[in-house]
């Protein structure tokens, strides 16, 4: 009855220190630290309601750190060199097809992250932080999208696009973290919600998408956005971060409505993407379990990309089988 105890400790000790890595590409812009977010529903839950799972084994919460610890290796590799993508992209340091290569490199190792995340789904117990690292690292994607398409664009679309992947990199921190705190609540986290203003990263004036989905998310932030702004016991709410999700999704729809050719469909593929995430964090959001807020509107957008592919030699026992 002993054990437990120092293992929860280690337990402690490697969250923090993955959750570390993932925001150490945003120390210089943030003005605080982490928090958390995120997530979607599973199969087998109602529509529009969120059901709480329940409280896992410790021997589970054990072997789900274990696995995710195992699955992120890619993407908390690759963050420690988030900083000197944004320099680069925003300064126009290093010739576009080199910088292009090193992304898709990047890309290629938060697939691999998706993959194996994917590959745990017959891990027992967690399957709701489960949900929310692959978020995560579909979240720490979509910030390295936004920075391949500022390769292609001038300034001041560029500057604008390096903005967002800053702040889609701190709300990937904050669905980790969360996932973090859902699988052992004894684990600690620090509970705000994103201020782009204080941390620098607020949004420029763009092009405004009037039409289409982009007003649709429009409307729905503008009426969502007052409900979900007060703290709640699960803070810092899952609502208020697919709202803010959302708030990409409607920049990305922006940034293609004044874009032309290729870029404009790789920002269009962004903004379904994306509006795809705030759908499914706003879906899992506990907050809803009082019936006060209002439905998120149901997009039929195309979800390749965001679904993990099979790995090699991961059989049906799963990454997290022994």
């Amino acid at each position: 009855m002993s054990g437990p105890r120092p293992r929860r400790t280690l337990l402690l000790v490697g969250a923090l220190v993955a959750t570390g890595a993932l925001v150490s590409g945003i120390a210089m812009t943030q003005g605080g630290g982490s928090s958390t977010s995120g997530g979607a529903p599973g199969p087998g839950k109602a529509e529009g309601r969120y059901e709480q799972s329940p409280a896992p084994a410790p021997a589970e919460v054990t072997r789900f750190f274990e696995v995710m610890g195992l699955a992120f290796t890619g993407v908390l590799a690759d963050a420690a060199t988030f900083d000197q993508r944004v320099a680069e992209v925003a300064g126009g340091s290093r010739p576009p097809a080199e910088l292009t290569a090193a992304l898709d490199a990047s890309l290629h190792r938060v697939e691999g992250t998706r993959d194996l995340v994917g590959a745990s789904a017959d891990l027992p117990g967690l399957p709701d932080p489960r949900r929310l690292y692959l978020r995560s690292a579909l979240l720490y994607a979509e910030a390295l999208w936004a920075l391949r398409a500022g390769v292609e664009s001038g300034d001041p679309g560029r500057a604008e696009l390096v903005r967002q992947a800053q702040r889609l990199k701190v709300l990937s921190n904050h669905v980790y973290d969360r996932g973090t705190v859902m699988a052992d609540p004894a684990l600690p986290v620090i509970r705000e919600t994103p201020d782009w203003g204080r941390q620098g990263l607020a949004p420029g004036a763009a092009p405004v998408a009037s039409e289409g989905w982009a007003q649709t998310l429009s409307t729905f932030t503008a009426a969502a956005r007052p409900k979900v702004a007060a703290p709640t016991h699960w803070e810092p709410s899952l609502a208020r971060m697919a709202v803010l999700v959302d708030d990409e999704a409607v920049a990305a729809f922006a940034a293609a409505s004044a874009s032309t050719g290729p870029l404009r469909d790789r920002h269009e593929a962004r903004a379904r993407r994306l509006a795809l995430l705030g759908e499914d964090l706003w879906r899992a959001a506990p907050e809803r379990l009082g019936g006060e807020l209002p439905e998120h509107p149901r997009s039929a957008f195309d979800r390749t990309g965001l679904e993990p592919q099979p790995v090699p030699g991961v059989g049906p026992g799963g990454l997290g089988s022994r």
